[in-house]
């Protein structure tokens, strides 16, 4: 999250836990988690308790028509891993190697990842919006240069309620473990009514009252 002083925040994270030149933004409504709070209240800037990443509110908008299960297992790669893991995975044909960008229309990218029975990530909003849809995932952890940059993991899953265990993604990892973990996930909980109400535009009004 980038803020400026005219900046106005609704759901958005830190990506880091000692974010440089911090400034104070026009208007928080909410930010992803508590972890994003702590640090903005350290800052000395107001924020309200009121956490969610909006990404969560996808369901309520858009639901694939064909829901059945094509593939065992997606990998979203955040974009900066996707030519590791098409390589390793793309002739698998029990494998869907999700990429999260450059899509004609946006709700294919939900169609993939409804389409798998399990889902592992190395991208976040590849983890959020499986959780949103309910579909078993893991987070994925890159051994070489990103394990230190959790922040904004840790930051999410703080917010629905779990602990951001995941998994080391390198050669010793086999596809049973990475299915074997996401057969022991239990969906996260988030009471989403506070996060709709204090968004600063207008919602569907069947969005209130509703929970992850």
């Amino acid at each position: 999250m980038v803020m400026t002083h005219k900046s106005i925040v609704w759901g958005a994270g830190l990506i880091t836990a000692n974010p440089r030149n911090i400034v104070r933004p026009l208007k928080i409504h909410a930010v992803r988690g508590p972890k994003t709070r702590d640090i903005l209240l350290k800052n000395g800037i107001n924020c309200p308790a009121i956490y969610g990443d909006p990404a969560l509110l996808l369901p309520f908008y858009y639901q694939p028509k064909d829901k059945s299960k094509k593939f065992k297992l997606g990998f979203i790669p955040h974009y900066s891993h996707i030519n590791q893991f098409l390589t390793l995975y793309s002739h698998n044909p029990n494998i869907c190697v999700i990429k999260v960008r450059n899509y004609y229309e946006w709700h294919s990218f939900i169609d993939q990842i409804c389409q798998c029975e399990y889902i592992a990530s190395t991208s976040l909003h590849g983890l959020i919006i499986s959780e949103a849809y309910g579909i078993p995932n893991v987070w994925l952890k890159m051994e070489s240069g990103e394990l230190s940059n959790t922040f904004k993991f840790e930051d999410f899953y703080a917010s629905i309620n779990k602990t951001p265990d995941g998994l080391i993604f390198n050669s010793f990892l086999t596809l049973d473990e990475i299915i074997n973990t996401c057969k022991k996930w239990k969906k996260g909980m988030l009471d989403l009514t506070p996060l709709i109400k204090a968004c600063p535009f207008k919602l569907k009004n069947e969005l209130l009252n509703l929970r992850i």
